[in-house]
């Protein structure tokens, strides 16, 4: 058992490691530039990805329009392009073919800042770091004060769930810390 547990993270850690030394590889899909939004719509039209340059496709012409205050969801098996259709909706990877806008903008030339602010991807994927609820909660924004996480936390309707626990926003987290909801 001990043995098929290091192999197990033996091929953990060579995926991790095969990820980092691919980052070098991988094009800039970024140019932001001036234009600014003329609505908040977020379109995507004939939207088609391939990781690798001639690679086989993930997605093929893909179109879909979501407005303001709609929220959707993305279902399908595993493997079927879901991952992959969010992060090119978030503008977080640019289409190999096709366009996503926001408001008639590419959302690959939106700056940073101003696509933040107008599109959330909320993953089924999550990263807890080794500190505080606190400092978890904050790494976006470290400055942040009691009220302001509190805040976002009511907004999210999680707020009680944090007063629930041991040491509420000083709970300590990440590997090895325990920090349960109170029985």
């Amino acid at each position: 058992d001990e043995l098929i547990q290091w192999l197990n993270q033996l091929q953990t850690a060579r995926a991790g490691l095969a990820r980092l030394l691919g980052i070098a590889h991988v094009a800039a899909d970024r140019d932001p530039g001036d234009a600014r939004p003329r609505g908040q719509e977020l379109v995507a039209d004939s939207v088609s990805h391939a990781y690798r340059a001639g690679g086989r496709s993930v997605l093929r012409s893909v179109s879909m329009r979501v407005r303001p205050g709609e929220r959707i969801a993305i279902v399908g098996p595993s493997g079927a392009g879901k991952s992959t259709l969010a992060r090119l909706l978030a503008g977080i990877t640019a289409p190999t073919a096709g366009v996503v806008t926001v408001g008639g903008v590419q959302l690959t030339r939106l700056p940073l800042p101003d696509l933040r602010g107008r599109i959330a991807l909320v993953s089924q994927e999550h990263h807890i770091f080794r500190g505080t609820l606190r400092d978890n909660l904050t790494l976006g924004r470290p400055g942040a004060t009691d009220d302001q996480v509190r805040a976002a936390l009511a907004a999210v309707e999680a707020l009680s769930w944090v007063e629930s626990l041991p040491g509420e926003l000083e709970c300590v987290l990440g590997s090895s810390a325990t920090c349960c909801a109170r029985a």
